[in-house]
């Protein structure tokens, strides 16, 4: 029996050295070549960047005649490309190599990987005030809070109470509207300057985890997001509020490893999570992640055994959680009860939900898009209405990404990461809270996460590759760094067809439709009389240019009958409409509203035509009675 135990024992003592000769062999290889891994990750990237810049050159949007005529711009897209895959390749390469210390030629390469996405941001920069009727909304707002000290819609007669509205962004443009008035210039760019500072706050909070150098290259792949770039030039609130969750999680994060209660830190993180909640509703979600956050640093067994429960009370723990738990919660009541007294409440509107319904709906449309985003250049245009692209099916590959994700957020939560804890909670609040689960839509509510979607993709790539290496008993942590960086390379790719699209929609413009209702609308400002009352396609975009109130057509999905003729003559009487705008914007404007006018000449008198392409028109309407 003896003897067959010491065979046993020589068997598997002689199979582990053949594993530890497998290993050591491995790892003997980078040793003796250290430079193997770092150079062929350069090849790597010079390949991918050459296919790209071929498929890009080649592609519809370069050969098409509008952009080729556009001087410069074809340069300037392969050039910021070029730097920034260049920047990418720099960052990788010092981080394969091992990068220990920040050089003098690392912060020069910081300075010019942080020029290169501003230069982005900027060339993607649009003057013009976006076609999205939200964009108005909050200029309103920020109007009704300087010149009336409360959220009201001045863009209807009855300015009736706004009491759902999202006040975090019209705060900060409260500042340009009281100097400037509607400057949208000037608002836009804060909204861009808000974006470029997203690219530091991600350093430092990805800093606290990692090196220098992957924190860079992290930081640069969440940043150049098509999507991120998209609403940069828009006065929406996805920047906004990216900007204050990520700083509001990092102030979180010094809250709670200073040594006791800071109150420096407790007001800074109040105010961060208010303005977060203000900017967007589903920011209840950061106060959610970091009450959790907090309770989880708390030695909640003292509460069960009499003697030490006076010591918890007492514990730094505990009172950081109390103290910063107890004004939100009470501030969130007190909210819920004011909106309820000016009409409806966010939490009144929830609970009138189908929350089952709308949260497997939600995750269904989620399914469809979360992979996509991330590795598919077709699903920015989808998003961004080009007509020819279509949302890529998900397959194997997508539903692989899904799954890769997924095992990042595990790893998080397991190391009790608040971005891990904070993205899953926000994501949960917006399939159970968006009423609207169609892909496009819901596309737009995530993108407010990306940063974080990103980034735990990356995580849950990086520790699968461990876990198969080290079931293998297989020690590669050069090659492991390697895959890691080739698909962040990826990804960037990605996101450099997005920023193209960003770029060239910026010089394009937003079309003839649009610039004619511009047009009418800056010519109703000084030709309509005070007391107008305009019915329009976008009325807060109409109000916002003319100042004139008004009301919106209500004819979408509609096609023209002779009942819904009459339906709508009636409407415009029975509300006091006294001007209607024609507009080249929306197809049921053509297909219901200018039979109508076509139809009753007597009516409707033509005030002005569109000069950019005669699309748009002012109607002055003439009732029987006059």
């Amino acid at each position: 029996m003896s003897k067959v135990k010491k065979k046993s024992k020589r068997t598997s003592a002689k199979k582990s050295k053949k594993t530890t000769k497998k290993s050591k062999s491995l790892a003997f290889n980078f040793e003796a070549y250290p430079r193997l891994i770092p150079n062929l990750f350069v090849l790597v990237i010079f390949g991918m960047l050459m296919k790209f810049l071929v498929t890009l050159n080649n592609s519809a949007d370069f050969t098409n005649e509008l952009i080729a005529s556009i001087p410069g711009l074809i340069f300037f897209e392969n050039l910021i490309s070029i730097v920034l895959v260049g920047c990418f390749g720099y960052f990788g390469w010092r981080y394969l190599s091992g990068a220990q210390e920040t050089r003098k030629l690392d912060r020069i390469m910081l300075f010019l990987t942080f020029g290169a996405i501003a230069a982005v941001y900027i060339g993607s920069f649009t003057k013009d005030i976006s076609p999205n009727g939200d964009n108005a909304e909050y200029l309103i707002l920020a109007q009704s809070l300087v010149e009336r000290g409360t959220a009201l819609r001045l863009e209807s007669p009855s300015e009736t109470p706004n009491s759902l509205a999202s006040l975090g962004l019209p705060l900060i443009l409260a500042p340009i509207y009281k100097i400037w008035g509607f400057d949208i210039i000037k608002m836009k760019v804060l909204i861009t300057a808000l974006a470029l500072l997203i690219f530091p706050l991600l350093i430092n909070l990805f800093h606290r985890r990692h090196s220098l150098v992957l924190s860079v290259l992290l930081a640069l792949i969440c940043v150049t997001s098509p999507y991120l770039i998209g609403s940069s030039t828009d006065t929406m609130t996805e920047t906004p509020y990216i900007f204050w969750s990520i700083l509001s999680i990092i102030l979180i994060l010094k809250y709670s490893e200073a040594p006791k209660v800071s109150w420096k830190y407790l007001l800074l993180v109040v105010a961060g999570i208010i303005m977060t909640f203000l900017t967007r509703s589903v920011g209840i979600g950061l106060l959610a992640a970091s009450v959790l956050y907090l309770g989880i640093q708390v030695p909640w067994t003292g509460l069960f055994k009499k003697e030490s429960r006076t010591g918890l009370w007492a514990t730094p723990e505990f009172r950081k959680f109390a103290i910063i738990v107890v004004p939100l919660l009470i501030g969130g009541i007190g909210l819920q009860i004011w909106q309820q007294s000016q009409g409806i409440s966010q939490a009144n509107m929830f609970l009138s939900f189908n929350i089952f319904e709308l949260l497997e709906q939600n995750c269904i449309a989620a399914y469809h898009v979360l992979g996509q985003m991330l590795m598919s250049a077709e699903t920015f245009r989808f998003q961004t209405f080009f007509q020819s692209s279509q949302l890529p099916t998900t397959n194997w590959f997508y539903l692989l990404i899904l799954v890769v994700m997924a095992s990042g957020f595990v790893i998080g939560i397991r190391k009790k990461d608040l971005s891990a804890l904070y993205t899953v909670i926000v994501f949960l609040v917006i399939m159970v809270a968006s009423n609207t689960p169609a892909e496009m839509v819901v596309i737009r509510y995530l993108s407010i996460l990306l940063p974080f979607l990103i980034y735990y993709t990356y995580v849950g790539f990086d520790g699968l590759i461990k876990l198969g290496l080290s079931r293998l008993n297989l020690r590669g942590s050069g090659l492991v760094s390697l895959a890691g960086l080739i698909f962040l390379a990826q990804v960037l790719v990605v996101n450099l067809y997005g920023a193209n699209v960003n770029i060239t929609k910026s010089a394009v413009g937003n079309g003839p439709g649009y610039d004619d209702f511009i047009d009418v609308a800056r010519w109703s400002k000084d030709n309509l009389p005070e007391d107008a009352y305009v019915m329009s396609i976008k009325p807060r975009l109409f109000y916002v240019i003319s100042g004139k109130k008004g009301a919106r057509l209500g004819v979408q999905g509609e096609n023209y009958t002779p009942e819904l003729e009459q339906q709508q003559l009636e409407l415009l009487k029975r509300e006091g409409i006294t001007h209607l705008i024609l507009d080249g914007i929306s197809g049921s404007t053509r297909r219901n509203i200018y039979p109508i006018v076509q139809n009753n000449p007597d009516m409707f008198q033509t005030m002005y035509i569109g000069s950019k392409s005669s699309s748009s028109s002012v109607q002055k309407i003439i009732y029987k009675t006059e």
